[in-house]
């Protein structure tokens, strides 16, 4: 008898912890929208509502590159987001972002005060690789020759980096291009 009290109470707990954990899921994925975004995965919304569970199915890319606008899907919780519906997502411990244009995601490389993504497209045999940067997790995501400059303005030593850079010949500059680009992104989240 006390053995069958014992196996009815394991399992009446078991079963108010799966609807408290439910409830906790539904509480995350209504009101988490207004922190930062979560670890989990998740999707975000263009209205900016973000959903979190378990993606079962993201088929955004082909041939690992992203498909282009309306085509493709993500399942999260057995519920279908169509990507024109999507403006993130979370998967596989990897974020993507949508771009500004709407016509693909890109891959979150490196997150801080400014956040580095890429995309990444392949014409016959060769592939290119476009970078952008976002100021922070709701700014837009820019093209990161075009747009670093303008970001990292408040900070000295990135200033004096570009300083340095545009006084260089044009080869010089060409040789310097990249590296000052990444630096000063990188300078503008160490500190």
């Amino acid at each position: 008898m006390k053995t069958r009290i014992l196996i009815s109470s394991v399992f009446f707990f078991l079963i108010l912890s799966a609807f408290k954990q439910a409830d906790i899921k539904q509480f995350q994925s209504v009101y988490n929208h207004e922190f930062s975004i979560p670890e989990d995965e998740h999707v975000e919304l263009m209205d900016g509502k973000i959903i979190i569970g378990n993606v079962t199915k993201c088929n955004l890319f082909k041939n690992n590159t992203f498909k282009r606008r309306g085509e493709g899907e993500v399942i999260i919780d057995e519920v279908k987001y169509d990507f024109d519906n999507l403006k993130a997502v979370k998967f596989k411990k990897k974020y993507y972002r949508k771009l500004e244009s709407g016509d693909d995601f890109a891959l979150r490389i490196t997150e801080g005060k400014i956040n580095t993504y890429v995309t990444w497209s392949q014409t016959g045999s060769s592939s290119s690789k476009t970078e952008y940067i976002q100021k922070g997790d709701k700014g837009p995501l820019v093209y990161l020759y075009g747009g670093v400059r303008d970001m990292v303005k408040d900070n000295p030593k990135c200033v004096e980096m570009f300083d340095f850079f545009d006084k260089q010949s044009k080869r010089k500059q060409s040789d310097l291009h990249y590296f000052t680009y990444h630096e000063c992104v990188k300078i503008y989240n160490d500190n």
